[in-house]
């Protein structure tokens, strides 16, 4: 933009070669003046001072002299609006440690987001060797891991509100906060000496509840039932159906049915 006192100085410069009475040379050279003095303040005392340079860098503005809107990368910004972030690749949060790059990351079909540690998502599959949390936008979230370059969905809540191990086939037969797990798979429980997990509980192929599947001769991984004295047999009675448990005293097994106890008489072997 050119200066809005241009005329008058091209006036007063084609002046210069020519006879010009003082009183108008004293109205030129005012105006010339005050373009200087504007341009000085710009330079000078504007944003950006003319000093050595380094002020172009804005690492070393004071921040006094920033915006309100300048966001600060190193220290914590105090945002009064909704910010969308927009990246075509994850938002890398820990990758200044190796091994352990951490994405927030929306699948671009907007079906999912992902929040994992060596975990990512190309728009097609899943890769990396970490694991992740899954949000779906059905309400499905699920803790998955990648084992063996194959995503494994390890425990999901579901859009019901059951809690799963795996992925369920159906949710029939299921509640809210329920928790389920796949046919064939076992809830077990680590062994005293810590040297192996023995099964506690499991459904096999033929729909089977079984209990301690893994019980050996030694005793290990065995059920247990309470083991009483024959002061506390409960009596019989309707609210007692279905308890099982041994008379010590007697070395009876005892159950109840019916509202009736009934007693069996083992031998010694």
């Amino acid at each position: 933009m050119s200066s809005r006192n241009k005329t008058i100085i091209t006036t007063l410069i084609e002046t210069f070669q020519r006879t010009l009475e003082p009183a108008k040379m004293y109205s030129c050279l005012q105006k010339v003046n005050a373009d200087l003095d504007e341009v000085w303040s710009q330079v000078n005392e504007g944003p950006l001072p003319t000093n050595n340079g380094k002020n172009l860098d804005l690492s070393e503005v004071p921040e006094d002299n920033l915006p309100d809107t300048v966001a600060f990368t190193d220290k914590a910004n105090v945002f009064v609006e909704n910010q969308t972030i927009d990246e075509g690749k994850a938002l890398h949060l820990l990758a200044a440690t190796p091994n352990l790059t951490g994405n927030i990351k929306p699948l671009t079909d907007g079906s999912s987001l992902i929040v994992g540690i060596g975990f990512d998502h190309d728009g097609v599959t899943y890769s990396g060797t970490g694991s992740g949390i899954i949000f779906e936008s059905g309400g499905i979230t699920t803790l998955a891991r990648i084992i063996g370059g194959t995503l494994q969905k390890l425990i999901r809540a579901t859009a019901s509100g059951i809690i799963s191990i795996g992925t369920l086939v159906t949710e029939t037969g299921a509640a809210i906060n329920d928790l389920v797990m796949k046919n064939g798979k076992v809830i077990r429980g680590t062994n005293f000496g810590g040297t192996t997990n023995l099964a506690m509980i499991n459904i096999d192929a033929n729909d089977l509840i079984i209990l301690g599947g893994d019980a050996v001769s030694s005793g290990a991984g065995h059920v247990h039932i309470p083991h009483v004295a024959s002061a506390n047999v409960p009596t019989a009675g309707a609210t007692k159906n279905g308890i099982i448990l041994i008379d010590k005293d007697n070395n009876w097994l005892v159950y109840y049915s019916n509202g009736n106890r009934y007693k069996i008489v083992g031998t010694s072997f």
